[in-house]
């Protein structure tokens, strides 16, 4: 897979996805990884983290893959005043999550182990 950058989404943001009842994070990195966790303040499982690939596919989507050989999936992006919108069209209609930046004071203790950890088994994944 050959990663083409959608740079105006990289960064650290809040996803406001509310499976917790609080908004999730999500951090798009330059070189076409992506982890998402569940939560933005407890602490989430490691199984229940998303371990992602995304690359452009067409200037106005990417395509999200959980292993660099899938096929993936593709979502809509739109650029909202304080952020982007991450947009999925289902049967029911679009769903819309709000992604707004992660502010320094925000972060979670447990972010950079967390991510850590999971960048490391996108690494060990990726020399399978």
């Amino acid at each position: 897979m050959r990663h083409t950058a959608h740079t105006d989404i990289e960064g650290v943001w809040l996803i406001d996805v509310r499976i917790f009842d609080e908004p999730g994070i999500i951090v798009i990195m330059a070189d076409g990884r992506a982890v998402q966790f569940p939560s933005s303040r407890s602490k989430p499982r490691f199984l229940q983290t998303m371990r992602l690939w995304y690359s452009d596919y067409d200037g106005k989507q990417v395509r999200l893959r959980s292993s660099q050989s899938a096929e993936g999936w593709v979502r809509g992006i739109e650029q909202a005043d304080d952020g982007w919108i991450m947009t999925s069209e289902t049967e029911r209609g679009q769903l819309r999550f709000h992604c707004t930046k992660l502010s320094a004071e925000l972060f979670p203790d447990w972010y950079e182990s967390m991510l850590d950890m999971n960048l490391e088994k996108m690494a060990a994944d990726e020399k399978i």
